[in-house]
């Protein structure tokens, strides 16, 4: 299944990347969000190689997933992006894993970053503690994703079985952008979670993507860190680890920075002075997880900038270095 809302730059060499499977047994559901763009255009263009459904109003990210999920008929379920490009092999391998696994019941493939025409420029590879697992349990998901974030579940990548989504119910869309998280959760609460530990997805992470979008407009913490407090609070607290929890700490006290660094550079200086504040040094250097060094040697740099009159050049200079940061073939 893939969602789309206004995808019509890429969507024509996503789906012909899906067309490309190797596993021959592929329904291509494509759900449209009320695109007001060509994206209807191009999916009639594929004819009867896809089911296209459009929505009649827009019903956002998560909803315009779950009414494509009720829809899907297979055993197995992929929900994939539209601006993305998949190897041909991902079905397949996804498939097999799930096939020749039945204690796991969500899988995913590791990931190659691509610019916006395509160029690779980067790739997440599992972290080292991770690696070679096969799959984990929800205690290693849930430490996991403290120490580590949520990098080793990327969520264009995603299959699930189909009774799986059944059990769980749908999104809870009180989490915004980090509702998928909140689902791999409760899903690793039912079932293994496999790692497919293959680059089989092209992902578009570029400047003026979705994801860039959220993290430069936002002035509160991510959605991220509301997800696992309300899973530690409501169902694993027994299960984790000081490791983990220090880990945590530690990647609160980055993401502050992060919103200090978005106040400077709206111009906002006393916001960015109040943020900056709250960042408690003890928490930067809680864990070996974060790059300590960079980040205090930001704190250091954000506490004296938080000091005096805006300065337009150095909020531009923050703006590239975490917003426009392109690979060299892309820099003007």
């Amino acid at each position: 299944m893939v969602p789309v809302y206004n995808g019509a730059p890429f969507l024509r060499e996503c789906l012909d990347s899906i067309l490309a499977q190797t596993w021959p047994h592929c329904e291509i559901l494509l759900m449209d969000d009320a695109s007001t763009d060509a994206t209807p255009e191009i999916a009639r263009a594929f004819g009867d190689a896809i089911t296209y459904y459009r929505q009649s109003a827009n019903r956002g990210q998560f909803r315009n997933v779950e009414d494509g999920i009720a829809r899907a008929t297979g055993q197995y379920i992929a929900v994939y992006h539209a601006d993305d490009i998949y190897d041909p092999d991902i079905v397949a391998s996804e498939v097999e894993f799930l096939e020749t696994n039945p204690d796991v019941g969500l899988v995913f493939s590791l990931i190659r970053l691509i610019d916006g025409v395509g160029r690779e420029y980067g790739r997440l590879d599992l972290p080292r503690s991770l690696r070679s697992r096969g799959s984990l349990g929800y205690a290693d998901v849930l430490n996991g994703v403290l120490t580590y974030k949520n990098v080793f579940l990327p969520t264009p990548g995603a299959m699930a079985r189909a009774d799986l989504y059944a059990k769980v119910g749908g999104f809870r869309t009180e989490f915004g952008s980090a509702a998928d998280l909140d689902m791999w959760l409760r899903c690793a609460r039912l079932g293994r979670i496999g790692l497919v530990e293959q680059h089989l997805l092209r992902y578009r992470h570029t400047a003026g993507s979705v994801a860039q979008s959220y993290q430069i407009a936002r002035t509160e913490p991510e959605n991220f860190f509301a997800v696992v407090e309300r899973e530690i609070a409501e169902y694993g607290g027994e299960m984790v680890t000081p490791a983990a929890r220090r880990a945590f700490k530690a990647h609160r006290a980055v993401d502050g920075l992060r919103i200090c660094v978005n106040h400077y550079i709206r111009g906002d200086v006393t916001a960015a002075r109040i943020t900056w504040r709250g960042v408690p040094v003890h928490g930067l250097l809680a864990s070996g997880k974060i790059r300590r060094p960079r980040h205090l040697l930001l704190w250091s740099a954000l506490g004296v900038l938080c000091r005096l009159p805006h300065i337009p050049r150095i909020g531009s200079a923050l703006h590239w270095r975490y917003y426009r940061r392109l690979p060299w073939w892309e820099r003007k």
